[in-house]
């Protein structure tokens, strides 16, 4: 991940070996089902990744895609989700979008987790009015 990496990508998965964990977790009773790999604390922010440009309303807008090539799916997880009453996060797949996500959304754990979105690549938008103040990082 270079300095400001406008593009996450995620290592390579052994699907062979998950085959072959999933094949052993089945024969043991009481194992939930895998429904998927994740890639935990990946330490992406608006302040060291993706990309921030001119918005409408003389705003702010970022910009980050993610992908894991070969997914069938990919679930977003935002650790620290709290945005201002008027900016507004959007999450892109190849086939639909997701929001917009607001400050309605913030929850006391301050997490965010999107559902499942069809493909290997999404894009995260973020749009930062510029009646927000100056946008965090």
């Amino acid at each position: 991940l270079g300095p400001r990496a406008t593009h996450w990508c995620a290592p390579g998965l052994d699907v062979e070996n998950l085959r072959r964990q999933n094949r052993l977790r089945r024969d043991r009773p009481g194992l939930p089902t895998r429904v998927g790999h994740p890639f935990k604390k990946l330490g992406l922010s608006t302040a060291n990744s993706g990309d921030w440009s001119a918005g409408p309303d003389g705003g702010r807008q970022w910009n980050l895609t993610l992908s894991s090539p070969g997914a069938l799916w990919l679930v977003v997880g935002l650790d620290r989700f709290d945005l201002p009453e008027t900016a507004q996060l959007f999450i892109r797949g190849l086939e639909s979008s997701l929001g917009p996500y607001s400050a309605a959304d913030v929850r006391e754990h301050g997490e965010l987790w999107s559902p499942p979105l069809a493909g290997d690549t999404v894009t995260l938008e973020l749009f930062w009015p510029a009646s927000s103040g100056e946008a965090k990082t």
